[in-house]
């Protein structure tokens, strides 16, 4: 229990650290998957204020339950707005045609809804 309690005080010093940054986004697209590195992520779709599109991704905390991960996606609605906290990365990929892609995606440490 110790053990579990420090690693939760540890993400949540980690992710205020790394809230340099917030966005607003109106929700179009939640897609949730795990990485071949065993991490989840939730991939969030959506419009910023400026009526941008805007790709934001939410690494799970390692220690996540799934029934704390199920909850989040239960209360996580496409249409809602929410406010991130995180900082921009640039991110690039290669598709299966081999043309590169360059985007920038906020790197969400915190999501809260907008009333």
């Amino acid at each position: 229990a110790a053990r579990i309690q420090a690693a939760q005080e540890q993400d949540a010093r980690r992710r205020r650290e790394r809230s340099t940054k917030t966005v607003e986004i109106l929700l179009t697209e939640l897609t949730a998957r795990t990485t071949l590195g065993g991490d989840r992520i939730l991939n969030l779709y959506g419009k910023n204020d400026k009526g941008q599109d805007t790709r934001a991704v939410y690494f799970y905390p390692p220690h996540a339950s799934e029934d704390v991960i199920n909850s989040v996606l239960r209360q996580i609605k496409e249409g809602a707005r929410y406010r991130l906290a995180g900082d921009w990365k640039p991110r690039e990929w290669k598709d299966g045609k081999g043309q590169t892609h360059k985007v920038f995606e906020f790197m969400a440490q915190t999501i809260g809804a907008i009333e």
